[in-house]
């Protein structure tokens, strides 16, 4: 199941323009534009959540008129933004993602500039904004569950008021949500929120894709040495990993892989653990209601968790983990492509030795090379970066 077109980045994202080197920014967008997929809709376009927000004259689209087009979207990054861009790539257009931040004068400049023929933006702007863009734009709906009141101060135009707030085309969550109901099986949806778990795979050859983990390097065995990532594994994120732009690049990347991924909430009640065969996860952005959960669900007997990776770890619950769930080490993880440090997954690595806050899992499941997890000291090693501000070696300082 393919999709046809790519995704377009414009304008810089705010934490690019802080956390990532240029060099590395553009080969990290290289990558995403490359091939970026999401299989999470049939076929048939009826389940297609664009089949009940974009119309045209009135009447249902005819898809094949958006294929050849680019569709700009401006998200917070956020569950909705990858719906959208999932939606734009099964209907054969061109995603294109605008910085919720960018100012008036850039955006109708980009928007000219990049021939964008649909626009789809949450409520970022004025309302004199909106009336503009519906001027200019083939196709333009804003998304908002709030009803926009237009203020006017002269009575006269309360007729033209009226008009045009006519034609600026509204989509409200509610829209979206019909979705979760009609999504197919084999996405394991279910009767679940797409809201508060979403499980996405997608596997474009419709083989197996593996990874080696041939040399697991760390202080003691931390994972088994036949680790390995397939399109049979489960990768649980929690729900705020989808809050950040970089964390939402390594989801389009680990789906570009066939790897199943499961984004859940920090207040989901239902055990997943019970619902789903989910005993080899790999559990990244760690949470504690996940391993809460698993300790209370029937599946704790035969799980095989094989790394817990998060940012906020407190003492109590690693040695939790590592008692109950006999998991070693815990927390400062880094994978490796070909025993070179590539991603340091926590957030605050800056305040060690250690400065390689640079890749995501994405990046290296790109690649077709052997990929290690290794837990080192950041008392007495650091990173040195190649041109483009990846870490290509881990050296001793003393």
């Amino acid at each position: 199941m393919d999709f046809k077109r790519n995704i377009d980045i414009v304008h810089e994202f705010n934490s690019f323009k802080t956390t990532i080197p240029n060099k590395f920014k553009k080969y990290l967008l290289n990558q995403l534009t490359n091939e970026t997929v999401i299989n999470c809709f049939q076929e048939n376009n009826k389940v297609n959540p664009l089949n009940t927000i974009l119309k045209f004259n009135d009447k249902e689209v005819n898809f094949q008129d958006f294929e050849n087009d680019r569709i700009g979207i401006i998200f917070n990054n956020s569950p909705e933004l990858l719906i959208f861009i999932a939606a734009i790539q099964k209907i054969g257009a061109i995603a294109v993602i605008i910085n919720n931040e960018i100012s008036e004068s850039k955006l109708f400049m980009g928007l000219r500039e990049l021939n964008i023929s649909t626009l789809i933006t949450q409520n970022f702007f004025s309302i004199s904004t909106y009336y503009k863009l519906n001027y200019i734009m083939k196709n333009f709906y804003l998304y908002s569950d709030k009803k926009i009141k237009l203020k006017y101060s002269n009575e006269n135009d309360e007729d033209k008021t009226i008009n045009n707030m006519k034609t600026i085309k509204l989509i409200n969550s509610y829209e979206l949500k019909l979705m979760s109901t009609s999504l197919p099986s084999d996405i394991l949806l279910e009767h679940t929120n797409v809201y508060d778990i979403a499980i996405i795979h997608y596997s474009n050859t419709g083989k197996i894709t593996k990874f080696s983990h041939r040399n697991i390097m760390a202080h003691s065995d931390i994972v088994c040495s036949d680790f390995k990532i397939t399109n049979k594994d489960y990768i649980l994120c929690t729900y705020s990993l989808t809050k950040n732009i970089k964390s939402l690049i390594n989801i389009f990347m680990f789906l570009t892989k066939g790897v199943n991924l499961i984004l859940t909430t920090e207040t989901n009640f239902d055990n997943i653990w019970n619902r789903y065969d989910l005993c080899k996860a790999t559990v990244i952005n760690y949470s504690p209601l996940l391993i809460n959960n698993l300790i209370d669900s029937e599946a704790f007997e035969n799980h095989k968790i094989r790394l817990v990776m998060g940012t906020s770890i407190s003492k109590d619950m690693q040695n939790r983990i590592k008692t109950i769930l006999k998991i070693p080490y815990i927390g400062l993880y880094y994978l490796s492509v070909n025993g070179k440090i590539i991603l340091s997954h926590i957030n605050n690595i800056q305040k060690s030795n250690i400065q390689c806050n640079l890749g995501s899992p994405g990046i290296i499941l790109k690649q077709h090379r052997s990929l290690s997890i290794v837990k080192i000291s950041g008392k007495d090693k650091m990173p040195i970066r190649d041109d483009n501000g990846l870490c290509i070696e881990v050296i001793n300082i003393f």
